[in-house]
């Protein structure tokens, strides 16, 4: 494992906008890249979430008027 380690050496260290200038713009193109894929992922699991609330409401009613149908 080792010498597979030290065969790519040169490639296992950060890329220039991890260890760059914060105010660079490669940089902040990086943070905004990172915050838009979560803007999105919180979009879906927004959608999600409300998808399985939406299906427990309806099953909640449908279980609510099968009882009403029983009596």
């Amino acid at each position: 494992m080792s010498v597979l380690i030290s065969s790519f050496q040169n490639s296992i260290f950060a890329c220039a906008v991890c260890t760059g200038p914060l105010d660079d713009a490669a940089t902040k193109a990086a943070n905004m890249g990172i915050w838009v894929m979560l803007f999105i992922l919180f979009g879906v699991f927004a959608g999600v979430l409300s998808f399985i609330v939406s299906l427990a409401r309806k099953s909640r009613q449908v279980m609510a008027e099968a009882e009403i149908n029983e009596k």
